[in-house]
């Protein structure tokens, strides 16, 4: 097969197109780590989670949370996700 003939494989501007999009999606997306990150050190100060203002609006709330655990919540492009902490990874659907 000629370079030619496999043009239609790849095409630059759409690799451009996709990485332009994950950098919108992360400018515009509220992050679960980085909240999680600003509860951690709430806690260390506090010596909870309880009361801890997560700041993300309508897309990014602090569901549930106690002296010990929380839960966050994170509304996108890509639908509901929710971390569950500490230690935990973003998960689809919203907190039990």
């Amino acid at each position: 097969m000629a370079l030619g003939d496999c043009g239609h494989l790849w095409h630059p501007g759409r690799a451009v197109e996709r990485a332009q999009a994950a950098v919108v999606q992360a400018l515009t997306e509220p992050s679960l780590a980085g909240a999680a990150l600003s509860l951690e050190r709430y806690r260390a100060l506090s010596g909870t989670y309880a009361d801890a203002d997560v700041g993300g609006g309508l897309q990014l709330r602090l569901r549930w949370a106690n002296a010990t655990a929380y839960c966050l919540e994170s509304v996108g492009v890509d639908g509901v996700q929710h971390l569950l902490g500490p230690g935990g990874s973003p998960a689809p659907g919203p907190c039990a």
